[in-house]
């Protein structure tokens, strides 16, 4: 994985309201015997307050269900031709949101704020887990190409702490704010190596353990190496 993979949740669904849903105007569409056609119908509880309501809007389906105070509770439809579903607290903030698209599913939860703080989605079969602070991205979990990675990330979005598996071997890298790799540790078909780059990103000293032996070399700036042992 590279620290560009910076795997975060994908958007999700964005969601039908349920304003003016209390319209039973019927449907011009021909209709069968015994047959009820309405663009919108709203199921009231004992108060005659509305409880559930079935509708369509800009030729959306959608299910919707509101407590006692009128507040939408959950919701699920259809965005854009795919299926969504939507949980809402006491005071109609999103809490928990799971959509479908071609390829990929997302699920979403959210603070009262509706800042993501976790989302899990699957995208071409490859599944990503992200945590979030404020909704900025901080942590990511998934399957990239190359195998599974771990990523830990800076408040600007930036990669801070990565850790990589492949078939090739693992690797940790460890970068700044500034998004410049500073160190790295791997082991690379079976020999492991350590090294440390400056602010630039270039690397300045290389420890390697090959099976013939330690060997460590000490490079400038220009990355021309002024030192090595043995």
């Amino acid at each position: 994985m590279t620290n560009t993979e910076r795997l975060i949740i994908y958007p999700m669904l964005a969601v039908l309201t349920v304003a003016m849903l209390f319209d039973l105007r019927p449907s011009e569409a021909q209709k069968e015997p015994g047959e009820a056609t309405f663009r919108r119908l709203t199921i009231v509880d004992r108060g005659g307050r509305p409880a559930v309501v079935i509708g369509v809007i800009n030729d959306a389906p959608f299910l919707g269900f509101l407590d006692q105070n009128m507040k939408p509770r959950a919701s699920f439809g259809l965005f854009n031709g795919n299926p969504g579903l939507r949980l809402l607290d006491r005071n109609g903030k999103t809490r928990i949101q799971l959509n479908f698209t071609e390829g990929s599913f997302g699920l979403g939860m959210f603070t009262d704020k509706e800042g993501e703080v976790a989302g899990f989605s699957v995208v071409n079969g490859r599944p990503v887990l992200g945590l979030s602070e404020e909704g900025n991205p901080r942590a990511t979990m998934g399957l990239s190409d190359g195998g599974p990675a771990i990523a830990l990330l800076h408040q600007n979005g930036d990669p801070g702490v990565v850790l990589g598996l492949t078939e090739k071997g693992s690797g940790l890298d460890i970068s700044d704010r500034n998004g410049k790799m500073r160190a790295n540790l791997a082991v690379v078909k079976g020999t492991p190596g350590m090294f440390l780059s400056d602010t630039n990103g270039k690397i300045r000293m290389g420890l390697i353990l090959p099976p013939a032996g330690p060997s460590i070399h000490l490079d400038d700036q220009n990355g021309k190496q002024i030192w090595s042992a043995p």
